[in-house]
This record gives structure tokens, C-alpha cells and sequence, in this order.
């Protein structure tokens, strides 16, 4: 990597971690908040889907603001909307503000997130830099999920709830002196159309993406998903009508129509929809009596298998075969690592569930990488932003799916809401029940996606996979 390059990565990768402090914190920070606001179930449940929810309503205009502001000042003003987020849910003294501040945060992390992967396309295009610097890039998200959440744990233990949104404000402010400082400032704009056709699409991939994560209460929410349904189904019908009738439509899919690119895309969903980490830390908790911190303090090494996973087992495979073949080969890696947790028995240790996670979390982390990568170098001429936002959709709507289908597999006759102690021994013999099941499941998505690019590469010319065997 040239010094520049090695300028733009470190800059992306730090935007992208400080974009995570939310994600990482929530789940920490949402028992404080409801105490202190006195929030009823339903409204925090809502409050946890609001950034997923917001994040996909502006998956695809991310890309379409940064070909229009350009990626530097797209990141500098998005770091500044999320300190502006964040300090009103400091500030809120009711859930309306709250959820107003949350959604911001969301909007602008997704924003940050899809241009930072454009950028990282642009600074590298191809060869050894690219690798590097996705695999660099990979590293990021099992860092921040190993950190922020202790840290905000650690802090809440200490102080009043309000100071950990506050120092996310700090945190969007240092986004956009890094990305003032160390970005080009002369990245390239170009002329866009109308925001109505992406903001439609973005509703409806989260419509959708929402109805699947609620299949697992589907008893509970029967409304919220058809709700979400419906909105899916207007939202697409409307996008679509639209695109078809007026060739100026902003929303458009010739940025993924190339060879390979989609079923490389449907890669990013399946390996999303197989990361079952946060069951395992579920299962830590309800089964074995872990605090929620001591449940994710155990699962140090699977983060770090992570990080370890990103950057080496990654870099290695798609150096020594190309980015396609390392990931058809890393998901049979996955499958491999899925299987031992048929093992799992009554008398299982804490100790070998850890394990078994480690070494799942190796492969999927490696193998998200390399297919991240592949999407990427496969994006057109001035396409970047727009492929990083499919590729930002096919990852959230894969951890709808793992939501939606992993809740009922795992949780579904298990009563989360009542707590830990509350879990009988037929409980948590159903809850150790679905997580064999999952990695049954697991593995035979992770064998199907790579027999699936196997097939569409043998259907494709030579010349559309050639591109992701060089390194």
C-alpha cells in the first residue's frame, strides 16, 4: 500500500468503528433508559428496531448523496449529524426525543459506513492494496463489538446513563476532524436525479426486513408484520412503477447486473444470515446463569477469532486463490465449524460452547471479508456507492433472516422476557435443542451457497469470474 492509501484505510476504518458506538452500546444502555423514562415493553421494544428499521430506509441514498457532495464532506456532515443525534437522546426527556435522536444516529452510521467502503474501493481498486485494505477493514466490526459493549457496561456501572450518548457526541466529532483531515478533498461528485425512488427502495427492503426479524413473535406482533408487509409491498410497487416509467429514475440495479455480482451478493446475505454468536451469548446467559457483562466477557475469544479470521485467514485464502474461490472455500470452512454444535448435551461446559463459537466465528468473520471484498472489486466505473449499498442491504437483510428464523429455532419456547432465573430445565433443554438445530441449518445454507456459486460460475463466460481469481 502506498501512503496514501495507507492514509485513506486507517481514516475509513476509524470512521467506521466510532460509527458502531451506537450499535455496540444499545443493548447496555435501553434497561437505564426505560427506568429512568419509565418506558413501557412495547415502546422499547420499538426503540430497539428503530436502527435497523432507519439504517435500510437510507441504505440506497447514502451512495446517492456521496455521488452528489462528495464522499469527504458526505462523512464530515454525517459525523456531525450523528453527535447532533446523540446529544439529543443525552438530552431527551421523554421517549419521542429519544427515538428522533436514535434514528439520526442510525441514518448517519449507514451513511458513514456505505461511503467508507466506497472510499476504501476507490483508494485500492485491485491487487494486494485491495486485500489489504478489506481485510484491514474487516477487523473493525468483531474490535468494536469486542469494546464498545464492556466499555459501556463498564461505564454504566459508575455513572448516570446520559454520559454514554454524550461521549458518542464526542465520537461524531472526531469523525469529522478525521474525515476532514485525512481524506482527498477533491473526491469526484456527479450529477443525481430525484431521492423519491431510493427512499422507496430503502423502505421497502426495510419493510421487508422487519416483517422477517418479528417471525419469531409473530403471535405477539401479528400486526407489526403485516404492517411491515404491506409497507414493503407499496413501497417496491411504487419504486418499481416509477423506475419503469421514467428512464431519469435515481434508483436503479445496472450497478449489480454484471456477471457474478449478484449471486456474490446473495453470498454477503447467507454468511450474515449464519453469524449465531448472539445466540450463543443468549445461551450463556439462560443456560448457564452468566450476567449479561460475564456472558460477553466469555466471549472475548470469539471476537478476537474474529479479528484474527478478518485479517489473516482472509488475506491468506484470497491471495492464495482469489477472492471468489476463498469464499466458496470458506463457506464449507463454515460448514465445517457449525457442525460441532450438534455435540451439545446437558452436561456441555461453558468452556466447549466458547470453543465451538471461537471457531465459527473465525471462518464467518473470514468469510464475510472475502465476499465483501469480491462485491467491491466487481463494481463498475463510478458504481461504488451504489454497489456498497446493495451490499450494505444484502447484509442487513441477512441478519433479518438469522433474526427471524434463529428466533423461533432457538428462543421460540423459551421465555426470554421473564429473565434467567425464571428458565426451567425443560427450557433450557429446548433452547440447547435449537442450537444444534441452527447449526444443522447453518451448515447446509453454507454448503448450498457454495454448490450455488459453483453452478453460476459454470454457467457465467470465463471472462466474469476472472477478475476475482487474481488477488
Amino acid at each position: 500500500m502506498t501512503a496514501d492509501q495507507r492514509r485513506i484505510v486507517i481514516a475509513v476504518c476509524v470512521v467506521y468503528f466510532l460509527s458502531l458506538l451506537m450499535i455496540g452500546g444499545l443493548a447496555f444502555l435501553i434497561t437505564p433508559m426505560a427506568d429512568d423514562l419509565n418506558l413501557k415493553d412495547g415502546t422499547v421494544q420499538y426503540i430497539l428496531a428503530i436502527p435497523s428499521v432507519v439504517a435500510l430506509v437510507v441504505v440506497f441514498s447514502a451512495g446517492q448523496i456521496a455521488s452528489r457532495f462528495g464522499s469527504r464532506r458526505t462523512i464530515v456532515f454525517a459525523g456531525l449529524g450523528f453527535s447532533v443525534g446523540s446529544f439529543i437522546m443525552c438530552a431527551a426527556p421523554d421517549a419521542l426525543l429519544l427515538q428522533v435522536g436514535l434514528g439520526i444516529c442510525a441514518a448517519t452510521a449507514m451513511t458513514m459506513q456505505i461511503v467508507g467502503v466506497g472510499l476504501l474501493q476507490k483508494a485500492t481498486v485491485k491487487g494486494e492494496a485491495q486485500v489489504s485494505a478489506f481485510t484491514t477493514f474487516g477487523m473493525v466490526a468483531p474490535l468494536a463489538f469486542l469494546t464498545i459493549p464492556l466499555a459501556t457496561s463498564q461505564v454504566l456501572t459508575i455513572t448516570n446513563w446520559r454520559l454514554v450518548p454524550l461521549a458518542w457526541v464526542i465520537g461524531g466529532i472526531v469523525i469529522a476532524i478525521v474525515a476532514h483531515r485525512r481524506l482527498d478533498p477533491r473526491s469526484e461528485t456527479l450529477p443525481v436525479g430525484e431521492w423519491v425512488t431510493p427512499l422507496l427502495a430503502g423502505v421497502a427492503v426495510a419493510g421487508a426486513a422487519r416483517a422477517i426479524a418479528q417471525l419469531g413473535n409473530a403471535e405477539e406482533t401479528p400486526q407489526l408484520i403485516l404492517t411491515s408487509v404491506l409497507a414493503a409491498v407499496l413501497a417496491g410497487t411504487a419504486c418499481a412503477l416509477i423506475v419503469r416509467r421514467r428512464q431519469s429514475a435515481s434508483f436503479s440495479t445496472s450497478a449489480i447486473r454484471g456477471p457474478m455480482m449478484r449471486p456474490m451478493l446473495l453470498g454477503v446475505t447467507l454468511v450474515t444470515f449464519v453469524q449465531l454468536l448472539t445466540y450463543v451469548i443468549i445461551a450463556l446467559q439462560f443456560i448457564y446463569e452468566f450476567s449479561a457483562v460475564s456472558a460477553a466477557v466469555a466471549t472475548i475469544p470469539a471476537q478476537l477469532a474474529g479479528i484474527l479470521g478478518a485479517k489473516f485467514l482472509a488475506k491468506k485464502a484470497i491471495k492464495r486463490w482469489g477472492s471468489f474461490n476463498a469464499s466458496r472455500g470458506l463457506l464449507l470452512a463454515i460448514a465445517v465449524t457449525m457442525l460441532p454444535l450438534l455435540a451439545l448435551t446437558d452436561s456441555t461446559p461453558a468452556w466447549l460452547l466458547v470453543a465451538i463459537a471461537t471457531a465459527f466465528c473465525f471462518t464467518t468473520t473470514a468469510a464475510l471479508t472475502s465476499f465483501n471484498t469480491d462485491v467491491m472489486r466487481r463494481s463498475p466505473d463510478g458504481a461504488t456507492e451504489a454497489v456498497s449499498s446493495f451490499r450494505a442491504a444484502s447484509s442487513s437483510v441477512g441478519a433479518a433472516i438469522c433474526a427471524g428464523v434463529f428466533g423461533i429455532v432457538i428462543l421460540s419456547r423459551t421465555p426470554i422476557a421473564a429473565g434467567a432465573a425464571a428458565i426451567t430445565a425443560a427450557e433450557s433443554a429446548d433452547m440447547l435443542n435449537g442450537l444444534r438445530l441452527a447449526g444443522v441449518i447453518s451448515a447446509c445454507v453454507a454448503v448450498a451457497g457454495a454448490a450455488m456459486l459453483t453452478f453460476m460460475q459454470r454457467r457465467a463466460t470465463p471472462e466474469s469470474t476472472s477478475i476475482a481469481r487474481t488477488a
